[in-house]
């Protein structure tokens, strides 16, 4: 029997049910349970968050293991391979980092796999997989997260066979900035025209002058007056290039530093939205440890019945003002790649699925989105 306090969660032979430790909702089995896809001992989950066996969850342990999806998008890890379809390599470290490579194989290349922030597809060399990074594999897309343990307050309720369970504050991170301007291009210095006039004057004056006087020391202001003039234009003119230059490198250096900003503000709303919508996997552990996450959404929370229905691209919150384009094209939006696709059913009331496919795809589909709303609807009822 599995979920009792045995030894390998079992019972002990002719124990009652009564003292067991079963409890509503506990898997029962008669023999050795099934533990291909248990999630056992290790330090790293491994889940399948969208796509093709969406909501199996495979435990890791420390080494290396070779990952590959089946048709049936059943996670195989360190079975026979079936040539064709495209195996990686997932390495395990002691502190829980993960790292992943491909394996050569010439009759899945062409299969591409793509993992997050990386600007080539995943090839031969290992690259690092971090938490929240998704891998997809054909139609599967697959996360690793720190090992999931038990975290809730549980405690044993009066009536036989369940469990109080005590949800503690629900505590929402600040909201980033989504507005960002980018600096305007300094303009290049006004157009300083040599001051004819202003060094003809005085050498006139000074010619007149030792004529007048018959005193040559005056062709000696004549002279230096030119001189002056035009030093005195050739030194602005200098020093503005210089200023603009220092301008222009000051403004390519804040503009870069403000493009990373950006791209740290886009990452981070990805993170955010996969969080706070997780996908069947992490919810399987959410409700299945169980985990502090359990009905966290209270009837005031902003995703309160807010059902995630897959992944895609959408358009990011983060926009960015550049004064230097014309008006309409002036603030632009980014693309967040491979994030949930959510509902609010407060606004939506009614959700129907349709698409192309099989009817058992379809259905396989419709059962876990109704699932998922059976278990908003229990949320609802327990929190308004």
């Amino acid at each position: 029997m599995q979920d009792g306090p045995g030894p390998n969660g079992g019972a002990a032979a002719g124990t009652l049910v009564a003292a067991s430790g079963i409890r509503d909702g506990a898997v029962v089995t008669f023999g050795e349970p099934d533990l291909r896809n248990g999630v056992l001992g290790g330090p790293v989950d491994l889940c399948v968050t969208g796509g093709a066996g969406a909501g199996s969850v495979v435990r890791l342990g420390v080494g290396e293991s070779v990952l590959q999806v089946g048709p049936d998008g059943r996670i195989r890890v360190d079975e026979p391979r079936e040539g064709g379809r495209p195996a990686v390599v997932v390495v395990v470290a002691l502190d829980g980092e993960v790292r992943v490579r491909r394996l050569p194989d010439p009759r899945s290349a062409a299969h591409v796999l793509h993992l997050d922030r990386l600007d080539e597809p995943l090839g031969e060399d290992e690259a690092p997989w971090a938490v929240g990074t998704q891998l997809r594999i054909d139609p599967s897309v697959l996360t690793v997260q720190p090992a999931t343990r038990p975290d809730a307050d549980l405690r044993p309720a009066k009536e036989p066979g369940h469990l109080d369970y005590n949800r503690p504050p629900r505590l929402l991170p600040p909201m980033p900035a989504t507005h960002f301007r980018l600096p305007a291009e300094p303009q290049p210095p006004a157009r300083n025209p040599l001051p004819w006039l202003g060094m003809a004057m005085p050498a006139v004056l000074g010619i007149v002058m030792a004529i007048v006087f018959r005193q040559p020391y005056y062709l000696m202001f004549a002279l230096a007056s030119p001189l002056m003039g035009w030093g005195n234009w050739w030194m602005q003119k200098r020093n503005g290039v210089t200023t603009h230059k220092e301008r222009l490198k000051q403004h390519a250096e804040e503009r870069a530093a403000l493009e990373e900003e950006v791209l740290d503000a886009v990452r981070r709303e990805q993170h955010r939205r996969r969080v706070s919508s997780p996908g069947a996997g992490e919810l399987r552990l959410i409700a299945t440890t169980p985990t502090r996450r359990l009905w966290e959404r209270r009837s005031t929370d902003g995703d309160h019945l807010t059902v995630r229905l897959g992944l895609a691209d959408a358009t990011s919150r983060v926009e960015v003002e550049d004064s230097a384009e014309p008006e309409h094209r002036r603030k632009t939006r980014a693309t967040v790649r491979s994030v949930p696709v959510t509902v609010p059913l407060k606004e939506a009331g009614v959700v129907g699925l349709a698409g192309p496919g099989t009817g058992r795809a379809v259905g396989r589909d419709g059962s876990w989105a109704s699932s998922v709303c059976c278990r908003a609807r229990a949320t609802c009822r327990s929190t308004c």
